[in-house]
């Protein structure tokens, strides 16, 4: 009599096609994941410049019968009691510069510094 071999489990081709597979899926994932946390990351950075301009818009209508038509982010940052977490940039680094106007209706942030 002849005895049959047992042919259960995977060929070494099924196996390699299985881990190719895997290999393409991870790697549209990680690059899609990557991609939603720059997203991210660009949407807070947007969120704390809004932020700063709101407290330069304070600022600057509270002294709107003077001369001031900018402010620097450390001047908001020692006015209003803002600490460093929430003026960091997504990569770490402290958002500075200024929150200027021109017409008291419209205002802007800044990398500059004021003119002094």
């Amino acid at each position: 009599m002849k005895k049959r071999l047992n042919n259960k489990g995977f060929t070494l081709i099924e196996l390699l096609a299985t881990v190719v597979i895997l290999l393409a899926i991870s790697t549209v994932a990680i690059t899609s994941i990557s991609a939603s946390i720059d997203r991210q990351n660009e949407k807070k950075d947007d969120a704390t410049r809004e932020l700063i301009v709101s407290y330069g818009r304070l600022y600057l209508e509270e002294r709107i019968n003077s001369d001031i038509t900018c402010v620097d982010v450390s001047t908001l940052k020692t006015v209003y009691n803002l600490n460093e977490d929430t003026l960091k940039q997504s990569n770490g680094a402290l958002f500075n510069g200024m929150v200027e106007t021109s017409d008291y209706k419209t205002f802007k942030y800044s990398t500059d510094e004021c003119d002094k």
